[in-house]
């Protein structure tokens, strides 16, 4: 486990850097929303998603899964040739 100092740092760290590369609006839980999204997208399970990030409930794989759900279906519909969706 990490002590208090030692997680604040590492909340901190990321976002300090952002700052400093210029980048606006970051904040260390989009890591976790990104992995999930290229997880997915990139044809990984849920279940597995689900095991490597450490979730044990379903609400935790929406919860990082659903900013980008919009744009996986849309790539999915592209995927089987179906037409406009």
């Amino acid at each position: 486990m990490v002590s208090g100092s030692a997680s604040t740092g590492l909340h901190k760290s990321p976002g300090y850097r952002a700052r400093l590369a210029g980048v606006d609006g970051f904040h260390p839980h989009k890591l976790r929303h990104t992995a999930a999204h290229r997880w997915l997208s990139d044809g990984g399970s849920e279940g597995g998603l689900m095991a490597v990030a450490g979730w044990t409930r379903p609400d935790m794989l929406m919860r990082y899964s659903k900013a980008q759900a919009s744009a996986r279906a849309a790539e999915e519909a592209r995927g089987l040739n179906l037409g406009e969706v």
